[in-house]
């Protein structure tokens, strides 16, 4: 660490810039000697090792660490007989005083000599790289939920394409059947069964991606109990209790019923978490007005009519430190493999996501109580009123139809749906089929197409289906409650007149929309 020739005002000032590096620079910087005793160390070396700086000069590495000292004694003293730099060796060091009891730290050593190239020891600096590791393992958790979620879609779309299928059969069935059939009740059961299915697999769409969730008012003390059973069965255990007290009064909110579900499972699943030895679980729901802005710990709630879902359990409570850190992703009290550390992360995204909020109460013994304020939609003008049962047999037509799917039994089970009322059903297995039949037959009057489908889809469907027959409409549909890459609901070739149905589609829901493009 030779000084460079100067007078002594410029040796001074030149001394005065290394101290200051030296105690600002944010890596570990520690000067040896031949004998590993330290001779210089700088602030963030000592808020490493614990130990004040003014302290680590004479010491040795044994004295100051001896946990360490046989690892790297023999890295160092090879340094300094050769010469040798020891460049990014890692290593996990005991600290106490460190969150979790050690620092994870990546090391360089090299040697320093004097002017005429002697050796007089080493320099070493050291890098906390723990923050780094665990913003690497958080992102390969991250990568591996996205991988089962885009599994977990893949799964639930064809799932939900069967389910549809076998509703949609029995649809037709219960339609021939006479109201005093003996098999009605058979057939009732299973389409029954169908939408509960299709209902499992729009909850797992809901979960693992977000466009296919379609908000519409809903009454949340309505969704709280039909998710009951849910709750019975996927959640609760023998030792703890449940209890539902919803108000009577409107607790409308625009949200999907899948992001109420997701929010109740996370924090009735959180709560049982808390009760090892058993308790209770409450729930409730009721109508809140805040006059004032709500300070929580997620941010501020402004003053207005909100619906208050809280979930309050008779567990161990929260103390100070886990509080602090309660809604970061991946963060989490359970053991490893128990818990993915995502649960209240996600009721508070969904929560902003509705722009409400988050509050929580909680004490050590005394049980934890979490309120998620959602707006309330006022008035019944805004909500929407159910669809008037219509005879199926009043929706149809003798127009030309064109039913593109790549199922078979889908595709074939609504031409036959379709048929029956009268329209003329044309069928093709894709797109280019499709285009195909539309050269064949230029008088179809409206195009029925899956959107996503082998080869040409529904998207390069629409695109070129408009240079054979500009006039007819198209109706496209998916499995998903929304096209996946269009949060619109329509893909972006569609055109002015055409019209999107996603998820389980009833008949009478088909056949409407069906004669509502038709009439246009």
């Amino acid at each position: 660490m030779d000084l460079p020739p100067a007078n002594d005002l410029e040796r001074t000032r030149y001394i005065e810039l290394f101290e200051a590096a030296l105690r600002t620079v944010p890596i570990a910087m520690a000067i040896i000697d031949r004998d590993l005793r330290y001779i210089r160390v700088n602030a963030a070396c000592a808020a490493m090792t614990g130990i004040p700086v003014d302290a680590h000069a004479g010491r040795t590495l044994r004295d100051v660490n001896p946990l360490l000292s046989p690892e790297l004694e023999g890295l160092m003293r090879r340094v300094i007989a050769t010469g040798e730099p020891c460049m990014n060796h890692r290593l996990t060091r005991p600290t106490p005083h460190a969150p979790g009891g050690s620092l994870e730290i990546a090391m360089h050593i090299t040697a320093f000599r004097d002017r005429h190239g002697n050796i007089e020891g080493i320099c070493s600096t050291a890098t906390d790289m723990t923050a780094w590791q665990r913003l690497q393992q958080q992102f390969f958790q991250a990568q591996k939920l996205e991988a089962a979620g885009r599994l977990s879609a893949s799964i639930a779309h064809d799932f939900n394409n069967l389910i549809t299928i076998i509703g949609s059969y029995c649809d037709l069935v219960l339609m021939d059947l006479p109201a005093t059939s003996p098999h009605r009740a058979d057939i009732e059961e299973i389409r029954g069964a169908s939408n509960r299915a299709a209902g499992l697999a729009r909850r797992m769409l809901g979960t693992v991606r977000s466009t296919a969730l379609a908000a519409t008012p809903i009454d949340i003390g309505d969704t709280v109990r039909a998710a009951r059973e849910l709750l019975a069965q996927h959640a609760m255990h023998a030792d703890a209790q449940l209890s539902l007290a919803c108000d009577e009064i409107s607790t409308i909110v625009i949200a999907d019923a899948t992001q109420i579900e997701q929010i109740l499972l996370n924090l009735v699943i959180n709560a049982l978490d808390a009760m090892p030895a058993g308790g209770t679980v409450t729930v409730t729901t009721t109508a809140v007005t805040l006059l004032q802005p709500l300070l929580t710990r997620t941010g501020q709630i402004p003053p207005g009519e909100y619906v208050e879902l809280s979930v309050s359990d008779t567990g161990t409570g929260m103390d100070a430190a886990t509080l602090d850190r309660i809604f970061e992703p991946f963060f989490t009290t359970k053991p490893r493999g128990k818990g993915t550390g995502l649960g209240l992360a996600t009721v508070l995204g969904i929560a902003r996501e509705l722009r409400g909020g988050v509050d929580l109460t909680t004490a050590p013994g005394a049980g934890t109580t979490f309120r998620v304020l959602l707006p309330r939609l006022m008035g019944t003008a805004d909500v929407p009123a159910a669809a008037a049962s219509t005879d199926g047999a009043t929706l149809g037509g003798s127009e030309t139809l064109l039913v593109v799917n790549d199922e078979d039994a889908l595709r074939a089970g609504m031409a036959r749906l379709l048929a029956r009322q009268g329209y003329r059903v044309l069928e093709a297995r894709h797109g280019g089929e499709a285009l195909r039949v539309m050269a064949e037959e230029p008088a179809i009057d409206l195009i029925v197409s899956d959107l996503h489908m082998p080869g040409i889809g529904g998207h390069e469907l629409a695109e070129r289906a408009r240079e054979l027959n500009e006039r007819a409409p198209i109706l496209f549909m998916s499995s998903s409650a929304q096209p996946e890459d269009e949060p619109a609901g329509l893909p972006s070739t569609a055109g002015p007149n055409d019209r999107f149905l996603g998820g389980r589609v009833e008949p009478n829901d088909l056949l409407r929309t069906v004669r509502e493009m038709l009439a246009r």
